[in-house]
């Protein structure tokens, strides 16, 4: 690794501290919604908050065999009823990509063995564009529609040795390879994607074309530049937590996963670094044993969870405002503790190299 390679190299590191023994707790109170099929046997498996202004919110329930839009019921207040949506736009699980403000700007896309299909919102699954993977194939996916630029945003569009990298802006430029030069590009949307592999946690862009028109260039490769560090975890076969549900928040700024011990983690993408890890508390009379598996962040910037328990099936809000130092968009403190850090950003563990573009 060449000298400026290194020292960009240690401004995506974050140094480690030990995990603290007790995670601050982080409490979650249950929503009232009219499941389909009765309720007891539907199981929510992902979950999408849509832009829109707070108390005009639209969420998507994914189930293993159908996707459902989440509308108000009227006689009822702050109760939702889910409709079935159409499977050729809205296959099971599938994933959702939108910047923060307009929802018919989202994407929609689908792990695959051999690697990502993404289409515009509205459309059918067939008109896809396929992109391809570096490394191991991605089991979940989360993403964001973000800024390009870093003009009021957490980013800026470098261009290097020929490839698009997104670094996080404010980066000191003695940090910037000769190579790379700052740019203004005229397309300035980028696709801001994080997976899970099975191992790890893989972050990449795609930058997306001007014309609205046109979504992206089939065959594109997807080449992360870094993965975010799972916490500890003792007796696991890997060493580490592994992932049942990712989330990204709307401005780009915050990944969120739900880990295989029932606790939530955080990252800081803007800044690379760990957020901290936290015990979520379950304030749902009659529903023990809920395991949650999916998340998003709602209107009111407060976090949504879907899960399944044995009364049946739950849809959880957090009760108030998400820990201190968690992304700058929400306010206040819900909790005294603050965050714990996990472990440092490792820029190589992906093993990609380039940019990802």
């Amino acid at each position: 690794i060449g000298h400026s390679e290194r020292r960009l190299q240690e401004n995506l590191l974050v140094a480690a501290a030990p995990i603290e023994d007790e995670q601050p707790n982080w409490f979650f109170e249950p929503m009232q919604v009219v499941w389909p099929h009765g309720g007891a046997f539907f199981e929510p498996r992902s979950l999408a908050c849509l832009p829109g202004a707070s108390g005009n919110e639209s969420v998507l329930v994914g189930s293993p065999y159908a996707s459902y839009l989440a509308s108000d019921v009227e006689e009822v207040v702050e109760s939702w009823r889910l409709e079935e949506l159409s499977e050729l736009s809205f296959p099971p699980d599938v994933s959702v990509f939108c910047p923060p403000d307009d929802e018919q700007s989202c994407l929609l896309g689908a792990p695959t063995a051999q690697g990502l299909e993404v289409w515009p919102w509205g459309r059918h699954r067939s008109e896809a564009v396929f992109l391809t993977i570096a490394g191991n194939p991605w089991r979940q996916v989360a993403g964001a529609v973000v800024p390009c630029t870093s003009d009021g945003g957490s980013w800026q569009l470098v261009a290097r040795m020929g490839d698009l990298e997104l670094l996080p802006a404010g980066m000191p430029p003695e940090a910037t390879p000769p190579a790379a030069s700052a740019r203004s590009p005229q397309r300035s949307r980028c696709l801001l994607l994080a997976g899970w592999d099975g191992e790890r946690v893989p972050v990449a862009v795609v930058e997306l074309p001007g014309d609205a028109g046109v979504l992206l260039a089939e065959g594109a490769r997807i080449r992360p530049r870094f993965s975010a560090p799972l916490p500890e975890l003792p007796g696991a076969a890997s060493g580490h937590a592994s992932v049942a549900a990712l989330h990204i928040s709307p401005n780009g700024a915050t990944l969120w996963a739900v880990l295989s011990d029932g606790t939530l983690q955080a990252w800081d993408l803007a800044q690379p670094r760990s957020l901290g890890n936290w015990r979520p508390v379950w304030l749902q009379a009659g529903n023990t044993n809920f395991t949650a598996r999916a998340l998003c962040m709602g209107a009111d910037a407060r976090l949504l969870v879907a899960g399944h328990g044995r009364g049946g099936p739950a849809l959880m809000r957090a009760a108030g405002a998400a820990p201190c130092g968690l992304d700058a968009s929400i306010d206040g403190c819900s909790s005294q503790h603050g965050p714990t850090p996990a472990a440092p950003f490792d820029r190589a563990s992906v093993g990609g190299e380039g940019a990802a573009a």
